[in-house]
């Protein structure tokens, strides 16, 4: 198994989600982190069968933004707003 860290910044505009894509968001006192963990199909069904040997799992992170910065807020709610359209192309996309 291999985790990869491939992009120091996600953006609205550099960062596309997947159908693949499961989103954290840590939180300590005033900083947050998004992460996006893209596990692939072909690593669930070998890890079901405890056979890992190529696949990975990319991690795509933001830095930690600080909330009382207001360039931090500004960047937190453009990646808030794009996981927000991601959701819902998702949804629209499945009903």
């Amino acid at each position: 198994m291999c985790v990869l860290f491939p992009c120091p910044e996600a953006t609205r505009s550099t960062h596309i989600f997947t159908k693949h894509s499961t989103v954290v968001i840590a939180a300590v006192r005033h900083y947050i982190m998004l992460l996006d963990f893209h596990i692939p199909d072909l690593y669930v069904d070998e890890f079901r069968a405890c056979s890992l040997s190529d696949p990975c799992i990319t991690i795509t992170n933001t830095r930690w933004l600080n909330l009382i910065r207001e360039g931090d807020i500004l960047k937190l709610m453009q990646n808030l707003a794009g996981l927000v359209a991601w959701a819902k192309s998702q949804y629209n996309a499945e009903y």
